[in-house]
């Protein structure tokens, strides 16, 4: 079983009122509510353990010995073996900043380490997120806003039209209904026929299935299964978390 590490500020909570921005996701198809509180309430070890398999490893063969990581990590799992830089994996906290620093690029990165696949992501989202709703004892309470639909996720340094124009905010006890509402609402609304939509779109019923045309993040989509939100929602809905089914009550 995998260690799900909480933020200590999370931790010291009574409750919690989750507010996420709803938007396309390169791998778990869709951000919202789920994500937001997996993400978002995990520290940077925790968020490492959820979207990489391994920790970082150094190649030898493009290690130049410079040392650069020797002194820049916080744990000091890494020295020098016979001039070359090795990382001891049990000292390792997932930092996640060597590969970044190291100017010969020679620990591995990011991609390198992530899960293969963008289902098998979801489903450690959907474990992660059971152990933190089971930890607030159900004092969660979940807001979507629905604005600003872009297909990618609020991750990259830019930005680009929306996929349907603003729907609205949503509110629900159950982090699996209001994605799964949110899903439905942006997929019933005319998408804008000038932004990323125009080349994405052909039809298609569910517009975040078709994430992986999305030319500026579609190197995240299929080489790992296409986007997972279908897989996302089922794993939620298998681990009794909630429901995809939902009563929409609208307030004038």
């Amino acid at each position: 079983s995998r260690r799900v590490e909480i933020a200590q500020i999370i931790a010291e909570a009574d409750a919690m009122i989750s507010v996420a921005h709803f938007k396309g996701h390169p791998r778990t198809g869709i951000g919202g509510a789920i994500k937001n509180i997996t993400i978002g309430c995990a520290t940077k070890r925790g968020k490492a353990s959820i979207h990489l398999e391994k920790k970082p490893y150094v190649k030898p063969n493009l290690c130049n010995g410079c040392g650069v990581c020797v002194s820049f990590c916080p744990a000091s799992a890494i020295s020098m073996v016979n001039g070359k830089a090795v990382i001891d994996q049990d000292k390792c906290i997932w930092g996640c900043g060597c590969w970044s620093i190291c100017p010969a690029k020679a620990i591995s990165g990011w991609g390198e380490m992530h899960v293969k696949t963008n289902a098998e992501f979801s489903v450690r989202i959907a474990e992660a997120l059971k152990t933190i709703v089971e930890y607030f004892k159900g004092k969660i309470g979940y807001v979507n806003y629905i604005v600003d639909v872009t297909p990618h996720c609020d991750c990259f340094n830019w930005s680009d039209l929306p996929l349907v124009p603003d729907i609205g905010v949503v509110a629900s006890k159950d982090p699996v209904a209001i994605d799964s509402c949110s899903l439905d609402l942006v997929n019933k609304t005319p998408p804008i026929p000038t932004g990323p939509a125009k080349y994405m779109l052909k039809g298609e019923v569910d517009k975040f299935s078709t994430l992986g045309r999305y030319t500026p993040m579609s190197f995240l989509v299929e080489p790992y299964g296409g986007p997972a939100h279908v897989e996302l929602l089922q794993a939620c809905v298998k681990l009794g978390i909630g429901s995809i089914e939902y009563e929409l009550i609208e307030v004038s």
